[in-house]
């Protein structure tokens, strides 16, 4: 049974020097800005590694097969279960019994407060401290198979003259989703159902510098820290979110800026960020278990990420803002690097992702109008919505973002 909610959501949280659309803009020496900006989305499909789409609740979506029922058993009783099997040309041990079904959709909201000061006039500082709430709810059921009637109704045959174990059997049927939220308690798990929790995520620590600055060409470099604030996922939750990713990053970033006319102008960001080592407790899955497996504190290497984005905006003298782009994010494959772990390919499987967007933004700017006294405060309001078209490997997420600056 995998984590419901992977890591690979984080990326569309994490923030680096601004979310959503870029630019080459810095702030004049001495002027401070503080922004609040909330992207907010909901899940309950995802991309898996070719690209289709499933529900979020597919690990919990599991065939339960007579091999899996028999493993359940002991002594007698388990011996009388194979000679039936072997008896019953209907049935064997490969036979599903029937299917466990759920149903699973999350909330997340991130409110990011974030600082920063000209420094010069080309120079700008900034940090920014993203403030997360989540909540999931989880439905399991049971779907039997006709097998499963054939089973029971094979006990109690008068050639098998078992009633008692017919009678008990369909008792064991009718309580399956029971047994596997007991069987998650016997290994540590927390119970499946309704989950939510609030708290601060991973800080990042920023810069932009405007290296040049044409008519037609401007471009700046931007780079900075993010720093493991945000809780980790929980080995023993499989349905929580994480608020960080347990290590360090560094990122650099490259923005171009190309001005048309009448307020039009081209951009074009590139980022790439590096993931430091990290340590964290882990649950040690393998490809013949994955529920009833130790929890261990793990090395691991989170891949590196890298982001491009390409938007045509519009600013116009009114104060009138506008933007279309493009993005495309993409992470590597995770490493683990504890040296006594032998069988990682379950802990590495399907943690190299990409994701493609569509952007659309809309605002006002009243720094024009404040400047010619027309109104009380330099500030900027803006709305984005960003929709995944593409990905593998990644939560389905549609992002809606509102941007609110005040210049002073």
């Amino acid at each position: 049974m995998k984590k419901i909610f992977l890591l690979a959501l984080l990326p569309c949280f994490q923030l680096g020097f601004a979310a959503g659309f870029e630019s080459t803009k810095v702030l004049p020496k001495g002027i401070r800005n503080f922004s609040l900006t909330n992207i907010s989305t909901s899940i309950n499909t995802k991309r898996k590694n070719d690209g289709s789409i499933v529900p979020l609740s597919e690990p919990l979506s599991k065939d339960l097969r007579f091999s899996d029922l028999i493993k359940t058993e002991s002594g007698m009783k388990k011996k009388k279960i194979e000679a039936l099997l072997l008896i019953e040309n209907s049935l064997s041990t490969e036979t599903p019994i029937g299917k466990f079904t759920a149903d699973m959709e999350g909330a997340i909201a991130v409110t990011a407060s974030i600082f920063a000061y000209g420094v010069t006039d080309r120079l700008t500082l900034a940090i920014a401290v993203p403030y997360y709430r989540a909540r999931t709810r989880t439905n399991i059921g049971f779907i039997h198979e006709p097998a499963a009637q054939d089973f029971v109704d094979a006990l109690s045959d008068k050639e098998t003259n078992s009633v008692a174990n017919a009678r008990e059997a369909a008792i064991n049927l009718n309580k399956l989703t029971a047994k596997l939220k007991e069987k998650l308690d016997d290994n540590g798990y927390q119970s499946l159902g309704s989950w939510e929790n609030q708290g601060i995520g991973d800080m990042t620590l920023a810069a932009k510098y405007l290296a040049i600055d044409q008519e037609h060409f401007k471009f700046a470099i931007s780079g900075g820290l993010v720093f493991p604030t945000g809780r980790k996922d929980d080995p023993d939750n499989l349905v929580d979110l994480p608020f960080g990713d347990g290590q360090g990053d560094a990122f650099i970033g490259l923005v171009f800026d190309q001005p048309l006319t009448s307020g039009f102008f081209l951009n074009e960001f590139f980022k790439y960020t590096y993931q430091s080592p990290g340590e964290k407790p882990m649950r040690i899955k393998t490809t013949q278990e994955s529920l009833e497996v130790p929890v261990k504190e793990t090395q691991f290497k989170l891949g590196d990420k890298w982001e491009l984005m390409t938007s045509v905006q519009y600013e116009g003298s009114s104060g009138l803002q506008a933007g279309l782009g493009w993005q495309y994010q993409h992470k590597w494959r995770d490493r683990i690097l504890s040296r006594d772990l032998t069988d990682v390919g379950e802990l590495e499987k399907d943690s190299s992702l990409y994701s493609r967007y569509q952007m659309m933004m809309l605002g006002y700017s009243t720094v024009s109008a404040y400047q010619k006294g027309e109104f009380l405060a330099p500030l900027m309001v803006s709305l984005e919505y960003q929709k995944q078209y593409a990905g593998k490997n990644i939560p389905i997420t549609h992002f809606t973002q509102l941007n609110l600056k005040l210049y002073f």
